[in-house]
């Protein structure tokens, strides 16, 4: 009980610094000073997420390629064409670019999900997702500009 009081204690003093050195702590426990603005802070939020979606797409991608037994097929050479385009999307580039980008590989994601018959429904479920995703962020960027 009394290492609990002990540990409110020091909680209650290091967040009593941090508001009295005027500094914030956003909803995710980053610290900010009032000068940053919390856009910043939102923008990294946005873009760790846009980089995990980016990331399960492809790790989905790289799924269905392993699993695919024969090379140079057209189900794994559509695979191959969608991981290149979901690549492409990662480095600098502007709005423009990007979403030319991203229209590119929900293209080629779309090709797989109507065209590779020999998806297992578990890996169809996968990719109906990660589009669905895709899309969403697609339609929040659209709105956004």
């Amino acid at each position: 009980m009394r290492h609990l009081r002990h540990g409110a204690v020091v909680t209650s003093l290091l967040l009593s610094g941090v508001f009295a050195s005027g500094q914030g702590v956003s909803a995710s426990g980053q610290v900010y000073s009032r000068g940053q603005n919390r856009q910043e802070s939102y923008d990294r939020d946005r873009d760790r997420d846009q980089a995990r979606l980016i990331d399960r797409t492809r790790a989905d991608l790289d799924h269905l390629e392993a699993t695919t037994s024969l090379p140079l097929t057209p189900d794994r050479v559509r695979i191959v064409r969608a991981q290149e385009k979901v690549a492409a999307l990662d480095g600098p580039m502007d709005a423009s670019e990007y979403s030319r980008h991203l229209d590119d590989a929900i293209a080629a994601l779309q090709r797989v999900a109507d065209s590779n018959r020999n998806l297992s429904d578990s890996d169809r479920d996968h990719v109906a997702s990660d589009l669905s995703r895709l899309r969403g962020y697609q339609s929040w960027l659209e709105e956004s500009r």
